[in-house]
């Protein structure tokens, strides 16, 4: 609404200087028709054409000072977007590096135990989904040059849909059941950061529940959200919290409400937009 508010006054400014411009360009003609005529005609419409010449001056100065003012706008506006995202992607990192870090332990502990094929098979799982980690990592990079921070309008099933292939086998390796709820077709939001949360909670999700994921998308109050839900795993090593204190910070830069907590032995996260 107020972007709305702001380009509707900027299309009257430029409107009523435009005006401004067609009444100098007018008088000027009408300067040089009577320009014969009794000088008693001819002093006011001097006098008219030079206060319209003047106005036409001011509207020149404005719009130039509009644009200027535009220009430096957006210039600190993609300064301060570059700045969020060099320090999301070092969050991003930080946090797929404690997933790393988990992964050795638990290998660790198994060789601890015996040396068996099945350690060798863990290390190598392992290791494939550091992998694939790193090439979400790159895709996001590719995603931030062609989505940038904008909003825009789409459709978060497809997108929570996009996310659950981009993880791929990290749920069906571990044999979950995921289901998914959606209730909206449409919501306007910055679609990358969406993504990033999305695919830190659904990525939690999968690698501490037990036997169930849920996806609900919906709206409350003409309010959206997306919650996640999922059961808690007995045998699931506890992680380093890297995910859940990204998806805060991350929320506040987005400016929408995060809630998360465990409820009757699930886990659930709520992120709503105002």
């Amino acid at each position: 609404m107020k972007e709305k508010n702001k380009l509707t006054v900027r299309f009257i400014v430029v409107i009523t200087f435009s005006f401004l411009t067609l009444c100098a360009w007018t008088s000027l003609f009408f300067y040089l028709s009577l320009k014969q005529l009794n000088q008693t005609i001819a002093k006011p419409v001097t006098l008219l054409y030079g206060t319209t010449l003047f106005l036409g001056g001011c509207q020149l100065i404005a719009v130039s000072s509009l644009l200027f003012r535009e220009f430096l706008l957006r210039f600190f506006e993609e300064k301060e977007r570059m700045r969020w995202f060099h320090e999301m992607f070092l969050y991003l990192l930080s946090h797929k590096v404690g997933n790393f870090l988990l992964a050795q332990k638990l290998n660790a502990s198994i060789l601890e135990k015996n040396f068996s094929p099945e350690a060798v098979m863990r290390i190598k799982q392992g290791l494939s989904r550091i992998e694939a980690d790193f090439r979400q990592i790159l895709a996001l990079i590719e995603t931030f040059s062609r989505d940038y921070i904008r909003q825009k309008p789409f459709n978060p099933a497809e997108l929570v849909d996009s996310v659950l292939g981009e993880l791929g086998r990290m749920g069906t390796d571990s044999g979950l059941r995921v289901r998914k709820s959606y209730y909206l077709s449409r919501i306007r939001a910055n679609m990358l950061e969406t993504r990033i949360m999305l695919l830190l909670l659904l990525e939690n999700a999968f690698k501490y529940a037990g036997r169930k994921v849920s996806i609900r998308v919906g709206s409350y109050k003409k309010k959206p959200y997306v919650a996640v839900v999922n059961d808690l795993g007995s045998e699931k090593s506890p992680g380093t919290g890297m995910g859940l204190i990204f998806s805060e910070r991350l929320a506040s830069q987005m400016k929408v409400k995060f809630r998360y907590g465990i409820f009757r032995g699930k886990f659930s996260v709520l992120f709503m937009w105002p």
